[in-house]
């Protein structure tokens, strides 16, 4: 599991297990995993609210929706903006394994 430094109130660990993904999905109503990334991409706040819910929960099992929602206030009075979180929930995702990325191949110089 790969896991990806979101600097929130401090640096915390988004990371996502294949479970993970089924839960999400499943909390927004069983969509399909397209229709999840559709949303994200638009940045549908119920869908990235739960996207780094069930992400930085697995650092923190503590961690309650109103904490999230104060963090991402904090973050966003703090100059950040949704898309820099949209974009860690897709990195960390991807890797993770859930998402298609293309490997990089490296050529070996001799």
């Amino acid at each position: 599991m790969s896991t990806v430094s979101l600097a929130l109130d401090k640096p915390r660990a988004l990371t996502y297990l294949w479970t993970d993904a089924r839960t999400i999905c499943q909390r927004l109503g069983g969509i399909s995993l397209v229709d999840f990334l559709t949303k994200l991409g638009q940045t549908t706040p119920d869908v990235l609210h739960t996207a780094l819910f069930i992400g930085l929960s697995n650092e923190d099992p503590k961690l309650t929706g109103k904490k999230l929602d104060d963090l991402i206030q904090g973050f966003i009075n703090g100059g950040g903006q949704l898309s820099t979180l949209v974009n860690a929930v897709l990195e960390a995702m991807t890797e993770d394994g859930l998402l298609y990325a293309e490997k990089k191949v490296t050529q070996d110089p001799t």
